[in-house]
């Protein structure tokens, strides 16, 4: 059977799958899932894109998790880039791959390719958009993604997103829309397929919404729990400098670097607590009161977190993987003399790699590389 025949035998029963989950036969992540298939993706997402101020709005997600991106998820749910590029040219509604809209050379200059496409090893999406944003409606997105190792999205994914795209806008002209900006559950739906623990707070520390593994940890009431609805530290310094991070988050630019707080706990792992401001226009993510702040708990053992942070530093430096390990055992706090008997090697090879380190990253001294601690592990 050639392609075309190929290709038609595909859309029939990807438009049955479509028809069926507008019945409410199937789960919409059921059929989301299925497409994902088609489109050889392994990850995909259905969203309303921030239009009138209004953040990006995820309604399913599959395979997907943003921990990653966790301590940057203010300046991740008012941005979509590769769209804004497509309505610039007048290719929404529309099918669209994210490297056509936005080549990489030009991409890796943005810093969102830095902060959020880098963490989340992206390499490509096909993006389709049945209904664009406008003054009156918001849109909806099927985005299909592969990532570092994949191949980017070629001409036969787009042929068959552009025979899907009618169907698709007839389908969902009844589905996915976008809830009123009051409505918090649609954005709390992301945080809850984090895997990383996450707790949405007010400015006064009160719990406004805490993912599934957030409350978890705060059940366990070990190094920080709920007392009151508030977010509280067992520790009373760790607990002050926690609830004057909230406190300056609720005023601070949504772009302002998160601040860490290590919260220790007798007998077990610390947690490191990442308080990350929330834009002002992310009013989708409050209820009696404004939520200024996502408060990312991530346990702490010690060789992992900075093996973490290693590697996140590799791939927004190239760094080789002998660099990544001798930059991991520099956070946590080796000597380059102890570095060159843990690696078996002479202390000149530890120095001249360190060197090559510091020209990549672009640190005058030894002590710029610590800033690398504050990436989330």
């Amino acid at each position: 059977m050639g392609l075309d025949g190929a290709l038609h035998q595909t859309l029939e029963r990807l438009t049955a799958l479509l028809r069926r989950a507008e019945r409410g036969e199937v789960a919409w992540l059921e059929a989301l899932t299925e497409l994902a298939q088609a489109f050889g993706a392994k990850s995909a997402a259905v969203y309303a894109p921030p239009y009138h101020e209004r953040p990006v709005v995820p309604f399913l997600l599959h395979n997907l998790d943003f921990s990653a991106i966790a301590h940057r998820l203010g300046g991740y749910t008012s941005k979509a880039p590769f769209l804004r590029r497509a309505m610039e040219r007048n290719l929404v509604p529309g099918v669209f791959t994210d490297r056509e809209v936005y080549p990489i050379d030009e991409l890796q200059r943005d810093k969102y390719y830095a902060e959020i496409l880098v963490p989340l090893r992206w390499c490509d999406a096909l993006q389709i958009v049945p209904r664009a944003p406008s003054n009156t409606e918001a849109g909806v997105v099927f985005a299909f993604y592969r990532f570092v190792g994949e191949e980017p999205f070629g001409p036969e994914a787009q042929r068959l997103g552009q025979t899907l795209l009618p169907h698709l806008a007839e389908c969902t002209r009844n589905h996915f829309l976008a809830p009123t900006i009051a409505a918090p559950s649609p954005a709390f739906r992301v945080l809850d397929g984090f895997s990383t623990a996450c707790v949405v707070v007010a400015s006064t520390g009160r719990c406004v919404h805490a993912n599934s593994a957030a409350q978890a940890l705060l059940k366990q009431g070990v190094a920080v729990a709920l007392r009151n609805g508030i977010v509280t530290a067992t520790d009373a310094r760790a607990n002050k400098e926690l609830h004057d991070a909230v406190y300056h988050a609720a005023s601070a630019p949504a772009d302002s670097e998160p601040v860490e707080i290590m919260l220790s706990s007798d007998g077990a792992a610390p947690l490191l607590a990442i308080v990350a401001p929330l834009p002002n226009e992310d009013a989708a993510l409050s209820l009696e009161e404004h939520a200024c702040a996502a408060v990312y708990l991530v346990r702490v053992e010690a060789e992992t977190q900075y093996a973490a942070q290693g590697r996140r530093a590799r791939l927004l430096f190239n760094l080789t993987a002998a660099e990544t390990a001798i930059l991991s055992l520099f956070l946590a706090g080796r000597s380059l003399a102890d570095i060159a008997a843990e690696r078996n090697t002479a202390i000149i090879t530890v120095r001249t790699q360190l060197k090559s380190i510091m020209h990549k990253t672009h640190s005058r001294h030894q002590l710029d590389l610590l800033r690398f601690r504050r990436l989330a592990p």
